[in-house]
């Protein structure tokens, strides 16, 4: 494979990061989606008088979770291109970046959730500790990037093994 224009080569990988990051998407939205029919349905009268509030919350922290995936998927899909532009991709290579790629990804949307997590702990349980608080956002950051790991990897694997492909069919030369 000859040198392969690198700002091509970045927007073929950004756009097949964009692709695989949708899973990802999909299932925080799911998330956010269980987590507003709960609110919806929640019995205590507590709870009723903040539903306002609480809808407003979690549409807001759905957006905010899936722009900092896609955006992350973007940049570092982009980021990604321009390496294999730079070195011919091995399968081994290939498989660690589509990796990287997907931890990187999974691990920009937990630290955002953490965030939100540690606000929304923090504004409606008024009476923990600092302490407590910052244990239970940073489980939650833990728990999120325990569940979505498998996944990643799964997905990191299969989107360094596409962009291999794709990069060895590509017939973009340098002028």
């Amino acid at each position: 494979m000859d040198k392969i224009d690198e700002p091509k080569c970045a927007r073929v990988d950004m756009k097949i990061s964009l692709w695989f990051a949708t899973p990802g998407a999909v299932a925080f939205l799911g998330f956010v989606l269980f987590k507003l029919i709960d609110v919806l349905f929640e019995q205590q009268e507590r709870q009723r008088q903040y539903l306002g509030r609480n809808i407003l919350y979690y549409a807001v922290l759905g957006l905010v979770i899936v722009g900092t995936l896609y955006l992350s998927a973007a940049v570092l899909g982009r980021q990604a291109g321009k390496f294999f532009c730079r070195k011919p991709p091995a399968s081994f290579r290939a498989a660690l970046i589509g990796i990287l790629v997907a931890l990187g990804c999974l691990a920009s949307g937990v630290v955002m959730w953490s965030i939100f997590n540690l606000i929304e702990v923090s504004l409606f349980a008024a009476d923990l500790k600092l302490s407590d608080i910052l244990f239970f956002s940073s489980l939650v950051g833990v728990v999120a990037f325990i569940y979505g790991f498998i996944p990643a990897i799964l997905l990191g694997v299969l989107f360094g093994q596409l962009l291999k492909r794709r990069l060895a069919q590509a017939e973009w030369k340098k002028a």
